[in-house]
């Protein structure tokens, strides 16, 4: 997306860079494996989950390949403290390209709405993560706030698409059984 310097100027000073939001947004890898300990309760819930993930995955190459878009990120060079150096692994691994729309808002909406779905108890842990991974993607500087409505809304889309689709992977992965 064409994101007008002007934009990311009011963007820069209307949103702070909160280097401590790292770990939420590194919260992201354990939550986006937490979906097993649902999965592993019923069979067909694991070909719910990862016609999910498909889904999603897909949608994210669409919007990357059609939408290129790239975040700029600010210069840690003055920071010494870990959390700085844990972010700056982040923005060295991809330099900001393709932030629309936040694929780490959708899979861990998606999360969050899988456990909703099928285990309610457990399920305020990865609301609550899907929530801070959510801000965590703005106070690190990894997305413009219209990438995370998107992002969300993916994942809200992908869970009906999901739950039509899992009967079919099951029967495409038979041999996982």
């Amino acid at each position: 997306l064409d994101r007008s310097s002007a934009a990311s100027d009011v963007y820069k000073r209307q949103i702070p860079l909160f280097v401590p939001f790292v770990w939420v947004y590194y919260a992201y890898f354990p939550l986006t494996f937490a979906i097993h300990f649902v999965t592993r309760l019923r069979r067909e819930w694991l070909f719910e989950a990862l016609a999910g993930y498909l889904v999603l995955a897909c949608a994210g190459f669409f919007f990357f390949t059609m939408f290129p878009s790239q975040m700029p990120q600010p210069s840690l060079a003055a920071c010494t403290a870990i959390d700085c150096r844990a972010l700056d692994v982040m923005y060295r691994s991809d330099q900001g390209f393709n932030a629309f729309p936040s694929m780490h808002v959708a899979y861990s909406v998606y999360v969050a709405l899988f456990f909703l779905d099928h285990a309610r108890k457990w399920a305020l842990v990865p609301v609550l993560l899907a929530v801070g991974i959510t801000v965590s993607t703005l106070l690190c500087k990894r997305h413009f706030i219209v990438d995370l409505p998107v992002g969300a809304a993916l994942a809200f889309a992908a869970r009906p698409v999901a739950k039509r689709a899992a009967k079919t992977f099951a029967r495409l992965f038979r041999f996982l059984r």
